[in-house]
């Protein structure tokens, strides 16, 4: 992704956004961990740092995919609304308005 403003061009790196939605995720109440249920697939096509986020970068505008191991026994609704608020929060105050969409999918219970 590149933003230009009055100040220059900057260049930001799809793994520089998923650290940033890392962490934020992360530290969210009920998040036990990131990233998806472990497939003998996705075991030999992917990294498992690559399969817990995905960042979509589209124009200006960049889309978040999360994929997240959850606590039992919460509310999932309120939780992932949380989740969602807290990483468009967090990549906000770092990147500026350019978050499009963030996305929370819960594959695993624990």
């Amino acid at each position: 992704m590149i933003i230009q403003n009055e100040s220059g061009i900057i260049g930001i790196s799809n793994s520089a956004i998923a650290s940033l939605a890392c962490r934020a995720a992360s530290e969210c109440f009920g998040v036990l961990g990131l990233g998806k249920t472990k497939n003998l697939i996705s075991m030999l096509t992917s990294k498992p740092e690559d399969s817990a986020i995905i960042t979509k970068t589209d124009d200006d505008k960049i889309a978040v995919e999360l994929h997240i191991a959850m606590q039992s026994g919460l509310n999932m609704n309120q939780l992932c609304l949380s989740i969602i608020n807290e990483v468009k929060y967090k990549l906000r105050q770092q990147l500026g308005d350019v978050i499009d969409s963030v996305t929370v999918c819960v594959d695993e219970l624990r």
